[in-house]
């Protein structure tokens, strides 16, 4: 069969499903690459519609590409995913018939055993922004600030909360026990993170404030960690300093990477940020789990954001609402600009995803898209926790967000 010729490769109903909503697509790169023939993935029975050059069945399963001579997608920029990987998940937005917008998403699924499976780009490196707090409060528990922590506030001090009452609180009592103050902590005064806390606080007439900072529960373990150490309240961010040097060591064995000063930037709130990608950040989430080289500061870590998924978030957000939608199998840990994490700690499996224009829905849209697909979990599971409707300002639906796998 010549080069640009297509044949269609018949499948069963249980083979799609067995290969995920993308499988079919990698089968696609794996035999286009090696043959230099485009394929065609078809399912007896079933009416299918091509998308971006994919084919998509009838109850939304990927099933097919089309690839050029040399194995890329027809259509596929060069060198947004080579033979290796699959497609980047794409999230539209539609009005009505059209497509307002496109958010492209690369991502990872990582196997404890070892198996990697990449969406897009998944090696590109990224400041990891929050997503990694999880990892970094490994550091905490291993100081002698970290004996005898509770619960809660190991929560805390990975979390990226909204800055409501009870989060202020835990920081400000955590302070106090450590004979600090609220302008010890060094990230910026701030309103609650989700607007309609924001308004109400505004309204009230209250003023920005450190604890309010969605960061002020991970300064605080900074803090505990720098008093622990003999060091000084005043330098804990210090990229030389004792608490940063030991955090980004435990991040570095954590991701199997190692950080060098060229790969550190500043963070939002004021921290040190490595860049990393976003495969060496899904390891260092399956360190945390069983079998995983920090699995016991691990356990207590996860278990902690399990039992208090509300100091890790708060209303209205993804982080609190998957621990319940799934029955506290998952923990998942959002990043700003376009990044979230999730983790499956009794099936040692790590999600990644960044949305590379910044959404933050998008990639919640992404996540969650990939949950389902990784667990036993509905569309309708999660719809309590990504709003998949496009409104107007009166709140009338007159769109939708979907997924597809494709490319921008």
């Amino acid at each position: 069969m010549q080069p640009g010729a297509m044949r269609s490769i018949p499948m069963r109903w249980e083979d799609v499903e067995h290969l995920g909503s993308v499988g079919a697509v990698a089968l696609g790169h794996h035999l286009g690459a090696a043959s230099g023939v485009r394929h065609e993935a078809i399912v007896a029975g079933t009416t299918a519609r091509t998308v971006g050059g994919i084919k998509i069945s009838s109850r939304g399963h990927v099933v097919g590409a089309r690839m050029t001579a040399t194995g890329r997608r027809e259509g596929q920029p060069m060198g947004i995913c080579d033979a290796s990987c699959m497609p980047a998940i794409l999230v539209v937005a539609t009005r009505g018939q059209c497509v307002e917008t496109r958010h492209q998403i690369v991502a990872v699924r990582t196997h404890r055993d070892g198996k990697v499976e990449r969406f897009g780009e998944a090696s590109l490196a990224f400041p990891v922004r929050s997503i990694v707090k999880p990892i970094q409060a490994v550091a905490l528990l291993r100081s002698e600030a970290g004996i005898g922590l509770s619960q809660e506030r190991i929560a805390i001090a990975a979390s990226s909360h909204n800055g409501q009452s009870v989060h202020v609180a835990t920081v400000l009592q955590w302070l106090d026990d450590l004979g600090l103050i609220e302008d010890d902590l060094l990230c910026p005064a701030a309103v609650p993170l989700v607007d309609v806390h924001a308004d109400e606080y505004r309204r009230d007439g209250r003023a920005p404030r450190r604890a309010v900072h969605n960061c002020s529960g991970k300064h605080a373990g900074f803090l505990a960690q720098s008093l622990a150490a003999g060091s000084s309240s005043r330098d804990y961010l210090s990229v030389g300093g004792t608490v940063q040097r030991g955090v980004m060591a435990i991040l570095g064995d954590a991701c199997r990477h190692r950080i060098t000063a060229d790969m550190i930037a500043g963070d939002g709130c004021g921290a040190p940020v490595a860049c990393l990608s976003l495969e060496a950040v899904s390891q260092g989430l399956l360190s945390l789990c069983p079998g995983g080289d920090n699995e016991q500061e691990g356990g207590l870590i996860l278990g902690a954001m399990r039992s208090h998924s509300f100091l890790v978030a708060g209303d209205y957000r993804f982080d609190t609402r998957v621990v319940g939608a799934l029955q506290g199998t998952c923990v998942s840990k959002v990043g700003a600009d376009g990044l979230h994490v999730a983790v499956l700690p009794d099936t040692g499996i790590a999600l990644a995803v960044k949305a590379l224009d910044g959404s933050r829905r998008a990639a919640e849209v992404a996540l969650a898209h990939l949950l389902i697909e990784t667990t036993d979990a509905s569309v309708e599971d999660l719809s309590s926790i990504v709003d998949m409707s496009v409104r107007d300002d009166a709140g009338v639906i007159v769109g939708e967000l979907q997924v597809r796998v494709d490319v921008a």
